[in-house]
């Protein structure tokens, strides 16, 4: 029953709020990101913007490594702590920043590559496989503040669990 409800959970989701900003997996969030200004109004907006976006892309980690992983990597990446904005995830490399946004830009590019050309279940294999091998910071529990690592526990908990 849990997982037929995240499953319909996860497809009102694509349909109702990726698909405003591309496809499921946040294809147009660069340019969604233009409109929007969660940067630059101090550690705590920053940390608050990070953990609401992050909390309703929760269930979707149990589902679909690739979808989560690329929207979650857009929350911290492209919305809330963009590189060379001077962010406090950035200043404090909270979460192993810029480890995880080199791994962000190689899901997005497996993920560019492959996702008109495999099925999904092939593309989470392939991106929870990049995962294991890219993933830096896996104490989301154990830190008080939203950042990567939170993605990387949800991720090994869930979607990835097999590759750890």
């Amino acid at each position: 029953m849990f997982l037929h409800c995240v499953r319909q959970q996860y497809t009102d989701f694509v349909t109702r709020t990726l698909g405003s900003c591309g496809d499921k997996f946040g294809s147009e969030t660069a340019a969604f990101a233009k409109s929007v200004h969660l940067q630059g109004h101090g550690r705590n907006a920053e940390y608050q913007s990070i953990h609401s976006c992050l909390e309703r892309l929760k269930p979707y980690g149990h589902v679909s490594a690739a979808v989560y992983l690329s929207n979650a990597c857009h929350v911290v990446y492209t919305l809330a702590a963009p590189p060379d904005t001077n962010s406090w995830q950035e200043q404090d490399n909270q979460g192993q920043y810029w480890d995880n946004l080199k791994a962000c830009k190689v899901y997005w590019r497996i993920i560019q590559r492959e996702k008109n050309n495999v099925e999904e279940k092939v593309l989470n294999s392939k991106i929870c496989e990049a995962w294991s091998n890219l993933a830096r910071d896996l104490d989301g529990r154990k830190s008080s503040r939203p950042d990567f690592s939170n993605v990387n526990e949800m991720v090994k908990d869930h979607a990835c669990k097999h590759w750890r």
